[in-house]
């Protein structure tokens, strides 16, 4: 589980990333930018923002997220991208 803030582009190019588990406060601009194999991401801090172009670029990833109130806001931001889906995390 990761945790802190990761800046703007903090993975970018990654590609051998399947899975993270994030429980920081904050994801930058184009922070999985090419992170072509990021298939699933959880984040767990319920309290966590995102840069609107947090997930800019990604395609056939699954978010899961803490609340509902995270999830409309991550709707919003992956609207128009390829596969890319927002779920409240089940407890």
């Amino acid at each position: 589980v990761l945790g802190g803030n990761i800046m703007d582009k903090g993975f970018c190019g990654i590609n051998m990333i399947e899975s993270l588990t994030y429980g920081g406060e904050y994801l930058g601009n184009l922070v999985f930018k090419d992170c072509t194999e990021l298939k699933t991401l959880y984040i767990l801090n319920e309290n966590a923002t995102f840069h609107k172009s947090a997930f800019a670029v990604c395609q056939n990833l699954t978010i899961y997220v803490a609340t509902k109130t995270q999830k409309t806001k991550v709707d919003e931001l992956i609207n128009g991208l390829t596969n890319v889906i927002c779920e409240v995390a089940s407890n």
